[in-house]
């Protein structure tokens, strides 16, 4: 999946190939929405996986449709397996509930970690559709939450955790300020950072792309949701019939992937 990111991130200096990607995007994030859902569906009957990132999912396109594949289930844990919480998870993917725990130095009963898989597809997809904006690359960095390029620059690195600790904050101070915001706050009028970014690459594109967009911010905001138990389900995800329909019409080529 980082492949396809980096490929279309190459755009950005041709306005007329940025524009088709850009509309390429918006069926091929939904393909691959609903593709990783029937996977996660599947796996969350027995087990989670516990590290969905970009360099776990392999994707491809062929004859119209997506073909997607999770891989890396070192950290997995099937539901029957009461360990304490340990920190199997890509710190930029983390949900707010992992990041509570990490590095409090002290064991914790293991949380239900099906929310945290949906939490983490759910920037994954975000981070795929933002690669064909790369005026939200340059201003926020490459991942929904988390330190800019600038704050990495300007971090001198002393050691391991202290990187680590580093960013956890940053995360965390944004992921703040998305539970905060009017999306799940009715006393807030702060629209998230996110989502405004989100609406600002639909303009200029077909009609049918704008309504994917719609459809789409609502689909963020169910599955990352603050509270973790209203978060979506992969069952849920499933069953969204706008979603299946997408992901059943023919994906045109890719402009940048051959």
């Amino acid at each position: 999946m980082g492949l396809v990111s980096t490929r279309v991130r190459r755009c950005k200096n041709d306005p007329a190939k940025l524009q088709a990607v850009r509309e390429w995007l918006w069926p091929f994030t939904l393909h691959t929405a609903y593709g990783l859902a029937k996977i996660l569906n599947d796996l969350h009957k027995d087990r989670s996986h516990r590290d969905v990132k970009p360099h776990n999912i392999i994707l491809s396109q062929r004859k119209g449709k997506v073909s997607i594949k999770l891989i890396d289930f070192a950290g997995s844990r099937l539901h029957s397996e009461d360990d304490v919480l340990n920190a199997t998870f890509s710190l930029p993917q983390a949900a707010p509930q992992l990041l509570q725990c990490f590095g409090k130095g002290k064991e914790m009963k293991a949380m239900k970690d099906e929310v945290n898989d949906i939490w983490a597809a759910a920037t994954v997809l975000f981070q795929l559709l933002m690669s064909g904006y790369p005026e939200w690359e340059k201003q926020a960095g490459p991942f929904m939450f988390g330190p800019t390029d600038e704050d990495m620059r300007s971090f001198k690195r002393t050691d391991q955790q202290a990187w680590y600790d580093f960013g956890r904050d940053k995360i965390m101070a944004e992921q703040k300020l998305w539970a905060e915001s009017s999306s799940f706050n009715t006393h807030s009028s702060e629209y998230p950072a996110q989502l405004a970014a989100v609406q600002e690459l639909s303009q200029g594109l077909s009609h049918k792309s704008q309504d994917e967009c719609r459809r789409f911010l609502v689909l963020l905001e169910g599955m990352l949701h603050p509270e973790a138990q209203e978060r979506m389900t992969a069952k849920q995800l499933c069953s969204l019939r706008w979603l299946r329909d997408a992901a059943k019409a023919p994906l045109p080529k890719c402009p940048v992937v051959g």
